[in-house]
């Protein structure tokens, strides 16, 4: 019984088939997923942590895109960055690049935490994010 293996793609052939594409999909080791449209409930934290971190650094030299802002994370991994939610519990997974290959993983579940960007500067609780987003439905 014979198989066939799955090959794997190079970054360089998914960010030539992803330009081409009518959808987003993002790449990770060498595997290339197709990206699902968010919900009601994602499109409102989205809209309350672009919003609450646009207002904190306004003025300063950065500036926040959302999600249609593919980043090249190695050359394992591409994706479209944004606050991953758990549906029945608040969850932001916040990851932080410390140098050319390692990135660390926080994982906030807790409203009363606060999102820390010390790279420029912001505290931002994880209630704001969450403001006006029911949690129970």
């Amino acid at each position: 019984m014979s198989s066939n293996p799955v090959s794997k793609l190079t970054e360089e052939q998914y960010l030539t088939m992803e330009r081409a594409a009518e959808f987003k999909s993002e790449f990770m080791d060498g595997v290339m997923y197709a990206m699902s449209g968010g919900t009601l409930r994602h499109s409102a934290l989205q809209r309350n942590l672009l919003s609450q971190l646009d207002a904190m650094l306004r003025g300063s030299e950065c500036q926040v895109f959302t999600a249609d802002l593919r980043v090249g994370v190695s050359a394992r991994m591409c994706a479209y960055p944004d606050v991953l939610v758990d549906q029945d519990q608040p969850r932001v997974e916040q990851y932080i690049r410390q140098d050319e290959t390692t990135w660390t993983m926080r994982d906030h579940t807790n409203l009363d935490q606060d999102l820390k960007l010390d790279s420029i500067s912001v505290s931002l609780p994880l209630r704001r994010i969450y403001d006006g987003v029911d949690l129970e439905s």
